[in-house]
């Protein structure tokens, strides 16, 4: 049975290092397949050139390293720390959220991050208007798309 070296958990997402296996993308692919076949496997992709597999799981990947151990799969060098899970979305909406208060903090209430972001894009907006730039920049782009992303006012999915 083969040793793994875990090299990061995070969420339903984790990394499984094989030491001296480099390039050997048989046994990565049979050792995918066979890790597969666990009971809280999603999905598996092999990658030979890092001698890895990332495996996609539901459930806790403690509970699924102690399966691949006793169906003789793999076996994790070292203990598993727990992790909680903590979504991108989720960190991304903390740091928006701090920045704001600390907006409103230094404007004694009268701009918030909405207000501070609107003014920051029509000075961008004239600034390229006044360099004859009527495309839109991918700095402005990223900004209304990342924007759309953190929004609060998001509309129930079907």
């Amino acid at each position: 049975m083969p040793d793994a070296v875990l090299a990061h958990s995070f969420g339903v997402r984790a990394r499984l290092r094989f030491p001296g296996r480099a390039g050997d993308a048989a046994f990565l692919k049979e050792l995918a397949a066979r890790a597969g076949a666990l009971e809280d496997v999603v999905h598996v992709e092999p990658r030979p050139e890092s001698a890895s597999l990332v495996v996609i799981h539901v459930g806790d990947f403690g509970a699924l390293a102690a399966a691949a151990e006793v169906a003789g799969v793999f076996r994790i060098a070292a203990p598993v720390a727990e992790r909680p899970e903590i979504p991108l979305h989720f960190l991304a909406q903390g740091l928006v959220g701090r920045l704001d208060r600390v907006i409103e903090r230094h404007s004694e209430g009268v701009i918030d991050l909405r207000d501070a972001s609107s003014l920051a894009l029509v000075a961008m907006a004239l600034l390229q208007l006044a360099r004859g730039n009527v495309a839109t920049p991918a700095t402005t782009a990223l900004w209304y798309g990342l924007s759309l992303l953190l929004s609060d006012r998001r509309t129930p999915r079907r």
